[in-house]
């Protein structure tokens, strides 16, 4: 019996202790000379892209600070996974 396909896979494959993400935000559009950080966050596709996923990525964060919480994530897929053998 398999699980739950998840809507964004890609977040949940690697469960391991490094960040890695594939979301960049860009500092400079191109043509433009001067550093934009802010541009990103008022364009408004972005807001509700992130209010639509805010508890999934929410859960996300929390399997990566909790190991109980990743360990239960895990054992969806290999029943046997305990505490014991995930190493941070």
């Amino acid at each position: 019996m398999q699980p739950p396909p998840q809507p964004y896979e890609f977040l949940g494959e690697e469960n391991g202790p490094k960040w890695r993400g594939l979301f960049v935000p860009a500092l400079r559009k191109a043509g433009f000379p001067s550093v934009q950080p802010f541009l990103p966050f008022v364009h408004s596709g972005l807001w509700k892209l992130v209010l639509r996923n805010v508890s999934y990525g929410l859960g996300e964060l929390y399997r990566a600070l909790s190991l109980s919480a990743q360990v239960r994530q895990l054992q969806r897929f290999i029943p046997e996974v305990t505490t014991n053998d995930v190493l941070r």
